[in-house]
């Protein structure tokens, strides 16, 4: 499922407009390295593509590995099996790759999938957070709502919303605080730190635990559609 992702990526970049055409970037299966600012929408497809200037547009990219280092102005889409945003991405973003590192503030929304998805205490959301992963770790504040799909997660972060969570097992961890609800859906009760604060209510559905992948064809859809509407 993540090579479908990038091959759409790549079947949609070269069916571009020969002007953007010429801002699409691909290594034959070698190296992309970006660094010089690039002052207008950019796509990358590469075995390992790394972006170590800032992009003035919106960034799409492809590989096996990815690597983006400095500022995206507009939304950054990405697919990956390893994907880590260590520069600013100051409208939507976009990941589904197997593992997930994010260490950098998010301007709006934050919609991943992955098998490790990891949302670090660095990398503040300022819309809604949307994650499906095998196990995900969230640590950054969100400033609006939490939805999670998840065999394993763990909230460590002050959530400016509700959390709605759909998982086999769940922490709320010591310092968490969450300013709406709490509404978890899976077979086991959430495991909630006495420390944690839920300022609204906190409301555990027991319902069998059952593959949520569905919703990882959800993504690749809107994450299509984006692509061809040029959004």
């Amino acid at each position: 499922r993540l090579r479908l992702a990038a091959v759409v990526i790549v079947l949609i970049a070269v069916d571009m407009s020969s002007e953007a055409a010429r801002a699409v970037v691909t290594a034959g299966g070698d190296i992309v390295n970006v660094k010089e600012r690039i002052v207008r929408d950019f796509l990358a497809a590469g075995q390992s593509v790394a972006i170590q200037a800032a992009i003035d547009g919106d960034l799409t990219a492809a590989g096996t590995g990815v690597v983006i280092e400095e500022s995206v102005e507009g939304y950054a889409l990405v697919a990956g099996r390893r994907v880590e945003v260590n520069g600013p991405i100051r409208n939507d973003l976009w990941v589904a790759a197997a593992t997930i590192d994010v260490n950098a503030p998010v301007g709006d929304n934050a919609i991943l999938a992955g098998r490790n998805v990891n949302l670090h205490s660095s990398a503040p959301v300022g819309g809604d957070a949307r994650i499906a992963a095998g196990t995900g770790t969230i640590e950054a504040p969100i400033e609006r709502n939490l939805n999670i799909v998840a065999r394993s997660a763990q909230i460590a972060s002050e959530i400016g919303g509700s959390v709605e969570a759909r998982v086999q097992r769940l922490r709320v961890l010591p310092g968490t605080v969450i300013r709406g609800d709490l509404l978890v859906y899976g077979p086991y009760q959430p495991e909630i730190s006495s420390e944690a604060k839920v300022l609204g209510q906190v409301r555990f559905n027991e319902v069998a635990w059952r593959s949520q992948w569905s919703w990882l064809w959800w993504w690749l859809f809107g994450f299509t559609a984006l692509l061809i509407l040029g959004l």
